[in-house]
């Protein structure tokens, strides 16, 4: 468990930061390529990674649900650094739906949860 606790908080700061350094990265002065989709995207999985870290903290996943958990972090890496790429804003709708799925199955996992 400490080490999903510490894979939790790396992903959350990076979570964090992200949009930061997105801008950083794609903006110039009178210029910014980051779309407000995206800034959105890096919102939301801002929210679903504090989300994420009060199930882990919360003690009710089971071995199963902690192993899936590890994996949603993964794919949200994945998306994040698609978003992060220089093909992102061509691939906006894609990572949207990849997110939304991401969203859905962390939906379900609460729900899961919250029969117990």
């Amino acid at each position: 468990m400490r080490k999903i606790s510490m894979l939790v908080v790396i992903a959350a700061g990076l979570v964090c930061c992200a949009p930061a350094f997105l801008a950083a990265q794609l903006c110039t002065p009178g210029q910014c390529m980051v779309k407000p989709g995206i800034r959105n995207s890096m919102g939301t999985m801002s929210a679903m990674m504090g989300d994420m870290h009060q199930m882990l903290q919360s003690g009710k996943l089971n071995p199963a649900q902690q192993k899936h958990m590890l994996e949603m972090m993964n794919q949200m890496s994945g998306i994040m650094k698609d978003m992060g790429s220089p093909g992102a804003p061509q691939k906006e709708a894609e990572l949207q739906q990849q997110l939304q799925q991401l969203q859905q199955k962390l939906e379900d996992l609460k729900t899961q949860i919250s029969k117990k």
